[in-house]
């Protein structure tokens, strides 16, 4: 057998026929663990490969084998709530571009006012929120919308 070319198998089968381990070439030792730590990132890559084209398009894992959509979030001043549409619009300022932004609201989001649980209804136009949201089909839709308290003096 040619050690030189067949150098991992010839490590292998010195390894499982006998176990004086220091006899055997230091640089073979090496070679064999470089390619067991190569192949074993490989096998974790093309596996988690293999599981990110099967599951969603989104951000971050949860379980493994879904996907969830990253979490965005705006703070501004409420210019309309729409109950019946279940949409919100807020105007966001940036520096100086002021913008309103129209999300949709998810079934089941949470609308709070500090950590009270509250409805739709209790949010009008001008009050200031903090709204989190994620991206869906080109939307933004409100997962979490919590009124901001102004504080009394």
């Amino acid at each position: 057998m040619n050690v030189k070319n067949n150098g991992m198998l010839f490590a292998i089968i010195f390894i499982s026929n006998n176990k004086n381990l220091l006899t055997l070439n230091k640089g073979v030792v090496m070679r064999v663990l470089k390619l067991l730590t190569v192949s074993l990132a490989l096998m974790a890559f093309v596996a988690m490969s293999a599981n990110a084209g099967t599951t969603g398009v989104a951000a971050s894992a949860t379980s493994g084998t879904t996907k969830k959509a990253a979490s965005l979030a705006i703070k501004g001043s409420v210019v309309s709530v729409d109950a019946i549409a279940n949409t919100i619009v807020v105007k966001v300022t940036k520096g100086k571009v002021e913008k309103e932004d129209t999300l949709s609201i998810e079934s089941g989001a949470k609308i709070l006012s500090g950590k009270k649980e509250i409805t739709l209804g209790d949010i009008t136009a001008g009050n200031e929120v903090s709204v989190v949201y994620k991206m869906s089909e080109g939307k933004k839709v409100a997962t979490k919308i919590t009124k901001i308290e102004k504080a009394t003096k």
